[in-house]
């Protein structure tokens, strides 16, 4: 058994497995699965079959998964603040540079 099972509360984790399986069904940043994300293959299985999978997940590969969205949702959502940013106005984007920096 996976010994950080015991760290989580089972509705935690079964909150984790709502999501991933929520996650498989499309990408909220991209709409659809990029060709890096760990999700691609799995987002290509029948519901049910998806379902089956993330229920035999260990509770690290299913947090491994979950980190991933997070870093990739936060990169894409960084990527398009910039963007904006810089097109509107080159103050705002000394400011966000401001930002990152004080936040590294």
């Amino acid at each position: 058994m996976d010994k950080t099972f015991f760290l989580f509360d089972r509705k935690e984790i079964e909150g984790w497995k709502v999501r991933l399986a929520m996650l498989c069904q499309s990408c909220p940043v991209h709409g659809r699965h990029p060709d890096f994300c760990p999700l691609l293959e799995l987002s290509k299985l029948k519901p049910g079959d998806q379902i089956d999978f993330i229920k035999t997940l260990p509770v690290d590969a299913l947090r491994y998964v979950l980190a991933r969205h997070e870093v990739c949702m936060e990169n894409e959502v960084g990527k398009s603040l910039k963007d904006a940013l810089v097109s509107s106005n080159a103050d705002s984007y000394a400011f966000y540079e401001s930002v990152q920096v004080a936040r590294a």
